[in-house]
């Protein structure tokens, strides 16, 4: 009689601690539903000098700038680049995961509304998509990710040129390098 009252104790104590998690968020408790857990950046330009932030460019000015998304503040870095480029990475790492999705998704539903290109990214995150589009003479890449609670975009702008293809892979490459600084 005793180990069925174990086990069901048992799994009620499981069901407890997933509720408390669900509750009080990753930030309470060990437990959390997703492994993609990210703290949130006293220095968004800290997390951002990666070396592969080079392949678009040297690195001339580098300059914080909080923004705010609906009532919930984000922080970005502006880098521009030797070569005329600016690169603008923003982090949003939400209390709850919720508000990152509801973030990714503004962002994601609103990306082709411009005529932008978008294409999803399957292996980047829990999900991510890539969007281009030339306007005034100018290329504008976008790159947004969404993994756990962090809302992760990389936007270049460039005169044209490069090709998406590229700049894709060297967004990706950019963005999986910030993400990792995030998670140290």
């Amino acid at each position: 009689m005793k180990q069925p009252l174990l086990i069901i104790a048992g799994i009620l104590g499981g069901i407890i601690v997933l509720c408390l998690a669900n509750v009080f968020g990753p930030h309470l408790t060990p437990f959390s539903a997703t492994d993609s857990h990210y703290s949130d950046p006293k220095d968004v330009c800290a997390a951002v000098e990666v070396a592969s932030i080079g392949q678009l460019g040297e690195v001339s000015r580098r300059r914080p700038e909080p923004l705010k998304f609906s009532t919930h503040p984000y922080q970005t870095c502006v880098l521009t680049l030797a070569t005329g480029r600016t690169v603008t990475v923003a982090v949003d790492t939400s209390y709850t995961d919720k508000d990152v999705k509801a973030h990714y998704n503004v962002v994601h539903d609103g990306a082709g509304n411009d005529g932008s290109k978008v294409q999803n990214m399957d292996d980047l995150g829990d999900r991510a998509f890539v969007a281009y589009t030339l306007t005034d003479d100018q290329l504008v890449y976008l790159l947004a990710v969404l993994d756990g609670n962090l809302y992760l975009s990389i936007q270049l702008v460039c005169n044209p040129g490069p090709r998406p293809a590229d700049v894709r892979e060297q967004l990706r490459t950019v963005a999986t390098e910030v993400m990792t600084a995030l998670k140290g």
